[in-house]
Order: C-alpha cells, then sequence, then structure tokens
C-alpha cells in the first residue's frame, strides 16, 4: 500500500485525481494566506526612521483573542525600543504596546503571544484562526502536510510614508522528520507548492 504523500503517492494516481489533489492543495495554501497578519514595526510616519515587518496570525481560543508571531520580532522591538522611545507595534489597523499585552513567551521556541481586545481582532484585517484543537496545537507527524504563509522583507515595498505594499509567501511542505517538541518540512515539486500573494497596509499617525 502507498503511504499519502510524496512522489511515488503521485505517481500511482491517474492525471484526474493529480490534478484534484494540486487544485485542492491550492486552496489549502491560500486559505493560510488569508490567516498570515502582517506587521511594522516603526516611528510614526511623521517622524521617519527604521522600518521593520514581521508576520504573525490571529488566534481565537474560547473567548480569547491573540496575536501569534515569533519571538525574535519581539526580541527585535525590545533592542530598538531602548534608544526608539517613539517606536511602535502595529498589526493590521491595530497599534498596541507588545509589551504590555504578552502573556506567553518562548525563545527557545521561537514564540510569542499577545492578548487583543475583541474589538481589535477584526482591525488586523486577517481571517482568525480558531484553535479547534486546544493551545499549543498537536505536533505535526511524519506525512502530514503544513501551511506556512508570511511576507518576507525582501519582498516588501513602501509606497509612501503612510502605505507598504507587503507581497505574500505562502506553501504547503511535508513534515520529513518530527520529534519530541520539534518538528521540520521539506518539499520538492511533488511534494510542495507555493503561492505569492500582496496585501496593503497604512501606517496610523497617532
Amino acid at each position: 500500500m502507498t503511504e499519502p504523500g510524496g512522489q511515488a503517492y503521485l505517481d500511482a494516481l491517474d492525471e484526474a485525481s493529480r490534478r484534484r489533489l494540486k487544485e485542492t492543495a491550492a486552496e489549502m495554501v491560500k486559505f493560510a494566506q488569508k490567516h498570515a497578519a502582517a506587521v511594522i514595526i516603526a516611528p510614526p510616519p511623521s517622524q521617519g526612521g527604521k522600518l521593520n515587518t514581521a508576520s504573525g496570525a490571529v488566534l481565537q481560543l474560547n473567548d480569547t483573542y491573540l496575536f501569534v508571531t515569533a519571538a525574535h520580532v519581539l526580541e527585535e522591538y525590545e533592542t530598538r525600543l531602548s534608544q526608539e522611545p517613539n517606536l511602535r507595534w502595529q498589526v493590521g489597523a491595530v497599534v498596541f504596546d507588545p509589551l504590555e499585552r504578552l502573556v506567553f513567551r518562548d525563545d527557545k521556541s521561537d514564540v510569542a503571544l499577545f492578548r487583543l481586545m475583541i474589538p481589535e481582532a477584526p482591525m488586523t484585517d486577517v481571517a482568525i484562526a480558531s484553535a479547534v484543537a486546544g493551545w499549543p496545537p498537536p505536533r505535526p507527524a511524519l506525512g502530514d502536510f503544513v501551511l506556512v504563509s508570511g511576507y518576507p522583507a525582501a519582498d516588501r515595498e513602501q509606497r509612501s510614508a503612510k502605505e507598504i505594499s507587503f507581497r505574500a509567501l505562502s506553501a504547503m511542505f511535508q513534515v520529513t522528520t518530527s520529534g519530541p517538541g520539534y518538528s521540520s518540512a521539506s518539499g520538492d515539486a511533488s511534494t510542495s507548492l507555493a503561492l505569492k500573494g500582496r496585501a496593503f497596509l497604512r501606517r496610523g499617525e497617532a
């Protein structure tokens, strides 16, 4: 019996099945892209200064809304804040102090979670992910597929002082190794799929 995933699995399918599988994968990657939130770390536009960007997602856990991003993003903010007291943290149209909203941080796993107010969640301008399996989520198993989406800094375009264009990169990969506390994924043309998209974010002045 052929295990799901990989070239051997695809080779065992007829052409119509392969096409349906790729179409389904494309829709899944688009689904991930809808959940990717853009982050801006910078002073107000009128003050100029360095502009950092990052990616994250909004998570609903029971009746609580959380913003999830990498811990190294918060570390960059903390490093800059010591020299730039007017530095701001913006997710979608929401500006907040990440240090005041921090509810969880794990530098080893590179994860940080921040509390959002209920009215703020839709203002992030992304689809909200529901943690139906609880948090932390179950670790992906060998052979599972994982979805990723974000906004690489190399594909960022500042159109004006207040408007930024983010080119999203979203992809699906297959888990190749998995163990206690970690999973890693890779892919080739047979097991991965990538799509590009675009998002626009307007920087608030206040």
